[in-house]
C-alpha cells in the first residue's frame, strides 16, 4: 500500500515502515527539515520515505474539489500538495487534519489517522457574516452589507 504522510503522521511514528511504501510532498519535507523533529524525519528518509511533487493536473483537481466543498480557504499549500500526491498515486493519506480528511472524502481518497481522530461527517462549507448573519457561498474580505468579518459555517453535512 502507498501511504502519503502529512507532518503529524511523520511525527507520530505510529506506522510500520516495512509493510508499505511511504511518500510525502516537498512542502511537508521543507516544514520538517526546519523543525525540532528533523532527526525522526531523516530516519524515515533513510528508511525509504520518498519525497515527490504532484503534477499540476492533480493540483488543479484538488483545488477544484476544495472550491466545491469550501475547504479551499481552510487548506494550506502543503495540504493541497499532499492530497494531490495521494490522488496521483492512488494512495492512502495518513493525517489527523480534519480539513484534509473532509476533502479526501469528497475526492474518494482513502485516509487513516495516526491518532484515531477521524471525521464522522463530510462538510460542505459556506460563509456567514458575524454581524448581520448574511450567508455567502464564496469567501469575501468582509461582508459587503455591513463590513463585518465572515466565518466558516457548515452548509451541508453527510455521514462518512
Amino acid at each position: 500500500m502507498k501511504l502519503v504522510l502529512d507532518s503529524s503522521a511523520i511525527l507520530s511514528g505510529k506506522f510500520n515502515s516495512s509493510d508499505h511504501e511511504f511518500y510525502t510532498s516537498p512542502s511537508i519535507s521543507q516544514e520538517l527539515e526546519k523543525s525540532e523533529m528533523n532527526d525522526k524525519f531523516q530516519y524515515l528518509i533513510d528508511a525509504g520515505l520518498r519525497i515527490m511533487a504532484p503534477s499540476n493536473e492533480s493540483i488543479r483537481k484538488v483545488q477544484a474539489g476544495a472550491e466545491k466543498t469550501g475547504d479551499i480557504h481552510r487548506l494550506s499549500e502543503p495540504d493541497i500538495e499532499l492530497l494531490s500526491l495521494a490522488l496521483e498515486l492512488d494512495g492512502v493519506i495518513l493525517t489527523s487534519d480534519y480539513s484534509i480528511q473532509n476533502l479526501a472524502c469528497e475526492l474518494n481518497i482513502p485516509f487513516l489517522s495516526p491518532t484515531d481522530d477521524e471525521i464522522t461527517k463530510v462538510i460542505t462549507w459556506q460563509y456567514q457574516c458575524k454581524g448581520c448573519a448574511q450567508i455567502f457561498e464564496e469567501k469575501q474580505k468582509e461582508c459587503p452589507i455591513c463590513g463585518s468579518q465572515l466565518r466558516f459555517k457548515p452548509k451541508k453535512m453527510a455521514k462518512v
